[in-house]
Formats: C-alpha cells, sequence, structure tokens
C-alpha cells in the first residue's frame, strides 16, 4: 500500500510542553507544494529527501495528512516499506508562528509554554524518533523562536481565583476568561439598570410625598391652623422632613375637624332647643356659598375661588374662623 495517514498535530499538550490550535494552522501556502520531507531535512543537496506529497484534512481539532510514497526513489521507497511494516508510525510539521499566548484560558494541565492560536505550515516530515529537537520545528518569521515558559505558580493561582469568581457569578468552574468578561459585564449593566430602577422609584415616591405635602398644607390654611402668608415656609419644612413633621401636621388638622364638628353640632341642637332664628344669629347662614358650605360640598368650588378670588376666599375663611357655619332650612 502506497498512501498511509498520519497524525500531523492534535491540540493536546505535546513533549515540549506547549500545544497548537489545529484551526489556527495555515495551510493554503503548503498545499501549493505539498512535498513530504524526512526528518525535517531539506533536500538541498540529495533531491531523495522529498519522499512524497500530502493532502492535508481537518477534522475535530486534529489535521490528518494522507501521504503517498515517492516508490520511483530507493530512499523513499525504504521510508515507505518501514511504514507500512510498523517501523516508522510518525509524521510532524515545521510551522512559522504568527500568534502565540501564555493566556490561562488557552493552558492545559501540565503545559509548560505558551499556546501556538495561528502559525503558517512550511513543510511536513516523516520521522523516525517524535518528541525530539527534530520531530518539531518552529520559527517566527523564518528565524529560530524560544517559546515563552509558562509560571506554573502564578498560574495555579490564577486559575483558582478564575474557579472562585467563575463559582461567584453561577458559571461552571472550567469558564472561559471571555465567559468571566461577559458574565462581568452583565452584572455590572444589571447594577447599572437596578441603580436606574432605584433612581425613578426614588423620584416617583418624593412626587407623591410632595403631592401629598402639598395636600396637607393646603387643608392646614383652609382650616386656619397656617397663615396663607405662611403656606410656602411651612410646605418646604413638610417636604425636608416629610416624614417626622407629617403625622404633627395630620393630627393638628384632625383635632380642628373634630373641633369644627362639634361646633356644628352644638350650634344645631341651640337652634332646634332656643328656637334661635337663623337670620340673627350672626354665626349661621343659609348662603350655600359660604366657605362651609363649600369645604363639605362642593370643594371644587371652594379650590377655583382660592386660585382665582383671593380676597373672596379670605373673606370667606376670616368668616369660617369667626365661627360662621352653613345650616341646613
Amino acid at each position: 500500500m502506497n498512501k498511509h495517514t498520519f497524525i500531523v498535530n492534535t491540540e493536546n499538550v505535546n513533549e515540549y510542553g506547549y500545544r497548537i490550535l489545529t484551526d489556527g494552522i495555515d495551510i493554503e501556502q503548503y498545499e501549493k507544494n505539498p512535498i513530504v520531507l524526512y526528518g525535517h531535512r531539506r533536500a538541498l543537496d540529495d533531491p531523495s529527501k522529498v519522499i512524497g506529497r500530502a493532502k492535508l484534512r481537518k477534522e475535530n481539532n486534529i489535521l490528518y495528512a494522507d501521504v503517498e510514497f515517492d516508490l520511483e526513489s530507493e530512499f523513499a521507497k525504504e521510508v515507505a516499506g518501514k511504514v507500512e511494516r510498523d517501523y516508522i508510525r510518525m509524521c510532524s510539521l515545521y510551522a512559522d508562528i504568527i500568534e502565540s499566548t501564555i493566556d490561562s484560558e488557552y493552558l492545559l494541565p501540565n503545559q509548560k509554554y505558551e499556546t501556538i492560536l495561528k502559525c503558517k505550515m512550511i513543510e511536513l516530515s516523516i520521522v523516525d524518533v517524535g518528541g525530539n529537537d527534530e520531530a518539531l520545528k518552529l520559527s517566527r518569521n523564518g528565524a529560530p523562536i524560544k517559546l515563552r515558559k509558562v509560571n506554573n505558580e502564578n498560574q495555579i493561582d490564577q486559575n483558582m481565583d478564575k474557579k472562585f469568581i467563575a463559582l461567584a457569578m453561577g458559571l461552571p468552574t472550567d469558564a472561559s476568561d471571555n465567559q468571566i468578561t461577559e458574565g462581568i459585564a452583565k452584572l455590572q449593566k444589571d447594577k447599572k439598570d437596578a441603580d436606574d430602577r432605584a433612581t425613578k422609584a426614588e423620584a416617583e415616591l418624593n412626587k407623591i410625598k410632595d403631592a401629598e405635602a402639598e395636600s396637607i398644607i393646603t387643608e392646614a390654611v383652609e382650616l386656619g391652623l397656617v397663615p396663607e402668608t405662611l403656606k410656602a415656609s411651612n410646605l418646604n419644612s413638610l417636604k425636608l422632613n416629610f416624614a417626622e413633621q407629617k403625622p404633627i401636621f395630620v393630627k393638628a388638622i384632625a383635632d380642628k375637624k373634630a373641633e369644627l364638628s362639634k361646633d356644628d353640632k352644638q350650634s344645631t341642637v341651640s337652634t332646634i332647643v332656643l328656637g334661635a332664628d337663623k337670620s340673627k344669629n350672626k354665626n349661621t347662614t343659609d348662603n350655600e356659598h359660604c366657605y362651609d358650605y363649600l369645604q363639605k360640598h362642593d370643594p371644587v368650588e371652594l379650590s377655583r375661588i382660592h386660585k382665582e378670588e383671593p380676597a373672596k376666599y379670605a373673606e370667606l375663611a376670616k368668616a369660617y374662623g369667626e365661627g360662621k357655619r352653613y345650616i341646613k332650612n
């Protein structure tokens, strides 16, 4: 059999302690002249060192080479025979590094050197012994290269930190740096959204409090508890200390209403028992436009008078303060 399939690269850690990502191997240029050498030795003086040609394919992160040996070459025929008889079973690539990293996201256990993310395949060789200096060649821009060594102690610490961070974020312990970064970005966004919602809710609550404070002070003014001239200052004070001052104003308003209600009842009893002449009682009136009537039966009209006819409102309020009340005929 003249054709044999070899594994050129897997993404596992090799004998040197580093690894190459299969998807990052650029084979375009190699496929234009897919020769196979022996032991990474160029055929400068001996053309027989070109022992065949290869057809490459990538499957499941593995780079395969289907090698066809040149049986017209005695040396190639000899190597093919050793492969056929299972004396030689390894091949190796020569690559020029384009991009590499020591990022923990790309490191595996027992890895000593950085991971090759991108490289350009230069040539492919059949080798007798893998895992030595001649079994796998690397360069950068055609010049020999020495890979960076991974600091295992720091790497262990980084991996542990990553695991704790991942667990705290609800991610699996083997989450990648990208996943963790995305998770952090999501947490930051969620926090910002929560802060925005809290700010909006606080603003709405303050708006409700301000409206309630306005209503309380307006009622206090209407009941004569707060002079009209001091309305603004009392309103500002209530808004600034709403939780503390609200109960004080509410109680004062309730007490005043109770007092006025008691006065109304006493006035009614006095009129019935004594037969008082309402037309002569300065504290009673059948005028449905008095402050007492409007407050109880038409607060909208009272509010209008307060805004549009301040003089009339002051007159009604004064009469109310002097005890003038509405009594139905």
